[in-house]
């Protein structure tokens, strides 16, 4: 859980400012009531996440309330799921043999609930961002214009609750690249991969260092 807490630290702060701005702050959005349906799903797997932190022993988590992520763009691709954030920041533990342990600070994580079934899907802020690709191929997203492509990014945006505006650009019959922003030599998108039909196959986060003139 150590490994695993520093990077999912260092991956959001990279990728928070590699876009420049929040999408939406998931602290203003309005959060899931106690007597919501989706609400012991989402409060069974913070559990987990308390008692993983709990037999390490070196740090505890102080989590945020859950939040509900709504947009028009999450009902029209994924009617049939409930999106929530939470949040959590590390604290030092009673019974940590060590004091001097670096600790997370806002760490946040994203749950897909099936309305029907209540089985969740986690998408986390670390890595490549597999999960959201994995996501629109399961439930045959088709990209065919720029509004298709905008909107896909949206949900993205709405999901992790991080990135800011950037370009739409359609790199050839079977790749798009959303959110595409350049910083410091750096030209940053999630790159969509399609098949022949224009269904998502697949997608991922990327950062590439752009070539000298």
């Amino acid at each position: 859980m150590r490994a695993c807490a520093h990077t999912l630290l260092v991956v959001a702060l990279l990728l928070n400012c590699s876009w420049g701005q929040l999408k939406g702050l998931w602290w203003g959005l309005p959060p899931v009531a106690r007597d919501d349906p989706i609400r012991p799903v989402l409060d069974e797997w913070q559990a987990d996440v308390a008692e993983r932190y709990e037999r390490d022993k070196s740090s505890r988590p102080e989590f945020s309330d859950w939040h509900a992520i709504q947009s028009d763009e999450l009902r029209g691709l994924f009617p049939e799921y409930r999106f929530a954030v939470i949040a959590w920041s590390e604290r030092e533990h009673p019974e940590a043999k060590s004091r001097y342990v670096a600790r997370v600070v806002l760490v946040h994580a994203t749950l897909a609930i099936d309305s029907t079934t209540g089985a969740a899907r986690l998408f986390s802020p670390s890595g490549g961002r597999e999960e959201f690709g994995q996501f629109l191929a399961e439930h045959s997203v088709r990209i065919v214009t720029e509004a298709d492509a905008a909107k896909v990014w949206a949900a993205y945006c709405d999901v992790h609750q991080s990135c800011g505006p950037g370009e739409t650009v359609r790199v050839d019959e079977f790749t798009w690249h959303l959110g595409v922003w350049e910083k410091d030599g750096y030209r940053y998108h999630y790159e969509v991969k399609l098949d022949s039909g224009q269904l998502v196959t697949g997608g991922q986060l990327r950062a590439e260092k752009k070539s000298e003139p």
